[in-house]
C-alpha cells in the first residue's frame, strides 16, 4: 500500500512508531533500516536504535526499514518493508507498507487497518493498495520507477504508465500540466483498493460526481469511509477493467498511455 500526500505533520518519527505497530502486527522485526539524508551519503541502522538516531537527524528525505529474506543481495529482497519518503517538491510525504504473501494475503480488510491507521490522524491526499510480482519491485512502483518488465508489448505499455507517474513528482516542462494532480482528484490508476479524498469524490464522471457515480452502480465498487476525510474505495478484479475505461473516458486517470495529453488537459 501507498499512501501520498500525507499531512505534513506526519514526520519521520511519527511515522516510526506508527511503523513499529506496523511490524509488531505483522509478528515481524526488521533488520536494518537505511536513511537517506539531503547531501549525505546513506545510512544503515540497526532496528533497536534506529528511532533515537533519527530524532537526532535533520533534513531526512527518506527512511526505509526491511525485513530482508535470508542471504539477500539487494534491498529488493525483502519479506516486509516500512519506508517515509519525502518528495522533492512537496512536504507531503508518501508512505509505503509491503509485505510477501507468505506473511499474508492481499486483503481489503488489511489495507483499510494500514490506512486508518494514519487516516485517523492525519488526512492522506491519495493511496492505492496492489499486488505485484516481488521480481518488479512493489517498492519501487509505488514510486514511479519500473524494474525488470522486459520488452514485450504489454511491459512496454506498463513502463510508460509508470513513466506518467513518475513525471508527476518533477517539475513540469511548459508544455505540461501541473504536477500532485493526485491531490486534486485525479488517479494514477484503478486498483483493488484506493484511499480517496474529497477531491477525488467532488470531481465529474460523466454527468455525475465521482462520490454519486460509484453509488449509483454495484459495478463501479465501493466507498467505506476511513478516518475523518478520506475514504476506502474498493473493487473486484472484475470491475477494473470496464471502470478504467469510464475513468479515462473522463480524463481523470494520470497513467493514460493511450492519451496522456488529452487527459492532461481535462485536469
Amino acid at each position: 500500500m501507498a499512501l501520498y500526500g500525507c499531512e505534513s505533520s506526519l514526520q519521520v518519527e511519527v511515522w516510526f512508531d506508527e511503523t513499529q505497530r506496523y511490524f509488531k502486527f505483522l509478528e515481524l522485526s526488521p533488520s536494518r533500516c537505511v536513511v537517506e539524508v539531503a547531501g549525505k551519503r546513506s545510512r544503515v541502522l540497526k532496528w533497536k536504535t534506529a528511532r533515537s538516531k533519527i530524532g537526532e537527524m535533520t533534513d531526512i528525505q527518506s527512511v526505509s526499514c526491511y525485513v530482508e529474506t535470508p542471504g539477500a543481495t539487494d534491498l529488493m529482497q525483502w519479506i516486509a518493508v516500512a519506508t517515509w519518503a519525502k518528495p522533492l517538491h512537496s512536504a507531503l510525504p508518501t508512505v509505503f507498507y509491503g509485505y510477501r504473501e507468505d506473511v499474508g494475503k492481499f486483503s481489503v480488510e488489511t489495507c483499510g487497518l494500514l490506512a486508518r491507521w494514519i487516516a485517523e490522524k492525519y488526512s492522506i491526499g491519495y493511496g492505492i493498495g496492489y499486488e505485484r510480482d516481488a521480481l518488479k519491485g512493489p517498492e519501487a512502483y509505488a514510486f514511479g520507477m519500473a524494474v525488470r518488465l522486459g520488452h514485450t508489448a504489454a511491459a512496454e505499455i506498463e513502463r510508460k504508465r509508470i513513466a506518467l507517474w513518475w513525471r508527476e513528482f518533477l517539475i513540469p516542462r511548459n508544455d505540461e500540466p501541473n504536477r500532485f494532480r493526485h491531490l486534486s482528484g485525479m488517479l494514477r490508476d484503478v486498483y483493488p483498493v484506493s484511499i480517496l479524498s474529497s477531491a477525488h469524490l467532488s470531481r465529474r464522471v460523466g454527468s455525475m460526481q465521482f462520490n454519486d457515480w460509484v453509488r449509483s452502480s454495484a459495478q463501479h465498487g465501493e466507498l467505506q469511509p476511513v478516518g475523518s476525510g478520506n475514504w476506502l474505495w474498493v473493487l473486484d478484479p472484475m470491475q477494473m477493467d470496464g471502470v478504467r475505461e469510464i475513468l479515462r473516458t473522463s480524463g481523470l486517470i494520470i497513467a493514460d498511455d493511450e492519451s496522456p495529453r488529452r487527459s492532461a488537459a481535462l485536469a
